[in-house]
């Protein structure tokens, strides 16, 4: 449902859960009549028993801010150049707005050439670990992405190399991450399409084709990267085929706690979560040299 604004209220559409959402462009809008035309929507929506009000700020307007806050508004979320603020009309019902998204969404290649069994990694310009630690190229998904596209753009970006998405290996829940966000992070194995090396000099330092089982043997590695290696060679190899994968519908899963890591800017450390197939499970202690 939309209404067009009238004087004393401003223009909005109701959504299929009762709340409203402000449509009104607020650009051209002078204080005192925000204020005023503000209060008398609130009165009336009172009336109409809404629920949750959506109130979009621009930058340009950010005096806006304190009024809404004044009559009672919270900041929902921000976003480049605007400030979404809500309000719970309700006062005995307990506030049901949803919050805004609240994880980091990452995605890491794992590419091995099938001819040599060699695993493509990279050394990071600017790394959050130790600083010559070989990892998989990967990062964060992109808004309206999909994980698979993600992954064959962040290895096509970091290493110039062009792969084919074959399916997810697992992925990793870490707590307290960015601004104490969790993050998720997908792991995808991909089929190399070329093999000439074009790393970005932007943000890698380097990057070539190293044995799989090189790759895990680092003195420095990050425990996450060494158990998915494992499961993709292991993938490679036939051990376990696709069909019974998509079985498991990733139902049997096997929890890895990984470790500590002291992390930069700031971060806290804090626990890494890894989910496999059960499938694919390699024990801890009874790891085959590769």
């Amino acid at each position: 449902v939309s209404t067009q604004s009238t004087w004393g209220i401003f223009g909005h559409t109701v959504d299929i859960f009762n709340g409203v959402i402000i449509t009104e462009k607020l650009d051209d809008m002078i204080t005192e009549d925000f204020s005023k035309r503000l209060a008398e929507s609130l009165n009336i929506w009172s009336e109409e028993k809404r629920r949750g009000v959506w109130c979009e700020i621009p930058l340009a307007k950010a005096e806006f801010i304190a009024i809404c806050a004044s009559c009672g508004f919270t900041f929902h979320h921000a976003k480049g150049s605007i400030a979404m603020m809500t309000l719970w009309l309700p006062k005995y019902e307990e506030n049901r707005i949803p919050s805004f998204a609240t994880h980091y969404i990452g995605v890491g290649g794992i590419v091995i050439r099938d001819d040599t069994e060699e695993i493509l990694v990279i050394k990071e310009r600017k790394s959050r670990f130790a600083a010559d630690l070989w990892k998989i190229p990967g990062g964060l998904v992109e808004q309206n992405e999909y994980i698979k596209e993600g992954a064959v753009r962040e290895v096509r970006e970091e290493t110039g190399i062009e792969s084919e998405f074959v399916g997810l290996l697992a992925f990793r829940e870490k707590l307290n991450y960015l601004f104490g966000h969790p993050d998720l992070y997908f792991v995808a194995l991909l089929k190399p399409l070329t093999t000439e090396l074009k790393p970005d000099p932007r943000e890698v330092k380097e990057a070539r084709w190293m044995p799989v089982q090189e790759f895990v043997d680092q003195p420095v590695l990050i425990e996450t990267q060494r158990k998915i290696a494992y499961l993709a060679l292991a993938k490679l190899r036939n051990q376990q085929p696709m069909t019974d994968i998509e079985k498991e519908c990733m139902l049997d899963l096997v929890i890895w706690k990984a470790e500590h890591f002291q992390m930069k800017l700031g971060k806290k450390p804090s626990d890494n979560v890894f989910y496999a197939p059960g499938a694919l499970h390699i024990p801890r202690k009874e790891e085959p040299k590769l």
